[in-house]
């Protein structure tokens, strides 16, 4: 990723959470590439990729199951700001930190454009769900 962005984590109570993904939240081409529209869950732990003062791309993780299971919730690059490592930086970024928290394992539903990148961190195809692909690797 390029020095030009940077990956800030910011809880939905922050208060430039929603101006910065506010219009996200209600966006048809985000809906249809993530599979559904988007939810700000209390559990969620979101990441957002910020240019300047632009929304680049975000994800989101979730601890699960008396905090030793993981998800990979909500990863999105904008068009304008693909080719910059973004992504990859937020897949790494969230395994991170569920590491630190203590995760034992971390689960994923992806797209077909996201498998490459996981399988370089070790995920593993578990099952089909339709179009996505369920996947998982152990910490």
């Amino acid at each position: 990723m390029t020095d030009e962005y940077c990956i800030h984590q910011l809880p939905r109570d922050h208060p430039d959470f929603y101006r910065l993904m506010g219009p996200t939240f209600g966006s048809r081409a985000v809906a249809k590439a993530l599979g559904g529209p988007l939810y700000d869950d209390p559990g969620l732990v979101w990441h957002l990729a910020i240019r300047g003062e632009e929304l680049a791309g975000f994800a989101a993780h979730e601890l699960t199951r008396g905090g030793v299971q993981g998800w990979l919730r909500h990863a999105y690059v904008y068009d304008y700001h693909r080719e910059h490592g973004i992504y990859d930086a937020l897949f790494r970024v969230r395994l991170d930190a569920l590491r630190e928290v203590g995760a034992k394992r971390v689960w994923a539903v992806l797209t077909p454009c996201s498998l490459e990148t996981a399988e370089r961190y070790g995920f593993r195809w578990l099952a089909d769900r339709g179009q996505y692909k369920l996947y998982g690797v152990d910490l």
